[in-house]
């Protein structure tokens, strides 16, 4: 018979066994075991998209937001554009205003640049989150990288940028390397404010003169 313990827990999450999940949980092992990374059962269930064990799992208890600096759920959704999850854990308790690693918010997992996930997925979770008060407080944060989630969405989430940029994301922010939104839309060609042109870069500065 295989060992029930917090690796049986976290395997069967990630694989979405059902079961398996089920057995750990009824033989007394926590539903919020977490490896040695901060990764939970709940948060590896999501990744993966395994509805049927996420719901099992808030229904045991496990604890849908975890603390700062780790990983969490949500951002996990918002990455991989799962709008039906991103709904369930906001309404769930989620916390759109705790950080991941890196200071990453699950604003910016929704915006950041990846493939096989469709745009207007990627949409609805803007949108989801925009309509959330702490996640809508997460506008102007920026990770370690200087990014806010606008800096992201200009290559990452073009049909979003103008979402957030409407909500009130600030466009003059610059990141580490002293890029604003506003550049980045410029440079992908996106219209920010609908009918309202971009500003026009600004000059360089003037060359000291030689002494």
């Amino acid at each position: 018979m295989a060992t029930l313990d917090n690796a049986a827990l976290l395997q069967a999450s990630e694989s979405g066994d059902l079961f398996g999940v089920g057995e750990c949980l009824d033989a007394g092992v926590s539903a919020s075991a977490s490896d040695a990374d901060g990764f939970t059962a709940l948060i590896k269930a999501v990744a993966n998209g395994h509805t049927d064990v996420v719901d099992l799992l808030l229904a045991r208890g496990a604890p849908v937001n975890t603390p700062a600096g780790t990983h969490t759920a949500l951002r996990a959704a918002t990455l991989n554009g799962q709008v039906d999850l991103v709904d369930k854990l906001l309404k769930a308790g989620a916390d759109a205003s705790i950080v991941s690693n890196n200071d990453r918010t699950a604003l910016m997992g929704a915006c950041f640049p990846r493939h096989g996930v469709a745009e207007a997925a990627t949409t609805a979770c803007v949108e989801l989150l925009l309509n959330d008060a702490n996640g809508r407080r997460t506008l102007g944060w920026q990770n370690d990288e200087g990014e806010t989630a606008l800096h992201l969405a200009c290559f990452g989430a073009p049909a979003a940028a103008p979402l957030l940029a409407k909500a009130g994301a600030p466009r003059d922010l610059e990141n580490e390397q002293q890029e604003t939104p506003n550049d980045l839309a410029r440079r992908a060609g996106l219209q920010l404010d609908p009918g309202v042109p971009l500003p026009p870069p600004a000059p360089p500065p003037a060359p000291k003169p030689r002494k």
